[in-house]
């Protein structure tokens, strides 16, 4: 885990231990910011378990060997409905960028 110096002036520096929640939003927001897409088209959908199986796909490759955060997909699934709206069964007008998508894209600019 992540820990954050705080120093005051008169003090030692102090350790602050950041919540695992915030610690939860920052991961999840560094995904979304990754690896999905607003297209805005209804034809572009993503499942709840295919967003579960991407975010651990992504999540090891980008974790580094540190002490990996414990999540539930229940709580990834809570971020998405409040990024993207009510999951009913899937959110509409989103799509995840894989990593064959991000390769195709980087050739294309060259």
């Amino acid at each position: 885990m992540a820990y954050i110096t705080c120093d005051n002036i008169n003090e030692k520096p102090l350790l602050y231990k950041p919540k695992q929640e915030d610690v939860k939003y920052h991961l999840f927001n560094s995904y979304v910011n990754e690896r999905i897409i607003i297209t805005n088209n209804d034809s572009d959908k993503i499942k709840i378990h295919e967003i579960c199986n991407n975010f651990s796909i992504w999540y090891i490759s980008n974790s580094q060997g540190g002490k990996r955060i414990k999540y539930k997909s229940a709580e990834l699934k809570s971020f998405m409905n409040n990024k993207f709206g009510l999951c009913k069964p899937f959110w509409r007008g989103v799509k995840i960028l894989y990593d064959n998508t991000l390769d195709i894209d980087l050739d294309e600019e060259l």
